[in-house]
């Protein structure tokens, strides 16, 4: 069952972006392009907040030393972040928004969101901030650009081109279509 308020129906729209490398889990611009989505009527998937509480209650997850034995760490990462966030991906989003910066570019998990998506025929829109196209290619790889629906040079040029989707385009029906 999808989540979806009801004030908020116009589309999912799961927010990917580097955590690991970023200060605060990327939290700033998640929180600013989620109180956007709302104005719009767009239902952010934001999963900042739940990364933080399990940092609070677990502490944050440590790499093994070398020398360490890496199953406990892999299945922790496993079952709390990459399940978690693929499930979220898989069952309730319409679309991804993908913040390509220097912390996304630096993990894996913002790529291996996107390609998921992919997979699964959910469109993505891609943010990465460089002025012009030869920066782009000079700092996003070609794969990335090519599984993204559409790209922008600025969070405010997505803005602009949310807002003019038709109203519920990307919401999937009962049985996963656009």
């Amino acid at each position: 069952m999808t989540i979806r308020p009801k004030d908020l129906d116009r589309g999912n729209i799961y927010l990917s972006g580097g955590m690991q490398f970023a200060q605060n889990l990327g939290a700033g611009w998640r929180e600013l392009t989620s109180a956007k989505l709302k104005e719009m009527e767009y239902f952010p998937l934001d999963i900042t907040d739940l990364d933080i509480a399990y940092n609070k209650e677990h502490g944050k997850p440590i790499l093994p030393a070398p020398g360490e034995e890496p199953l406990s760490y892999k299945a922790n990462m496993r079952k709390h972040f990459i399940e978690t966030d693929l499930k979220l991906i898989k069952e309730n989003s319409d679309a991804l928004i993908v913040y390509y910066d220097e912390s996304a570019r630096r993990g894996a998990g913002t790529v291996s969101e996107a390609q998921y998506a992919y997979n699964m025929n959910i469109p993505i829109f891609l943010v990465a901030e460089y002025p012009t196209i030869e920066e782009l290619h000079k700092n996003v790889s070609g794969w990335l650009i090519a599984l993204s629906t559409a790209y922008f040079k600025s969070f405010e040029e997505l803005y602009d081109y949310l807002k003019k989707l038709p109203y519920g385009i990307i919401k999937k029906d009962a049985y996963g279509n656009h």
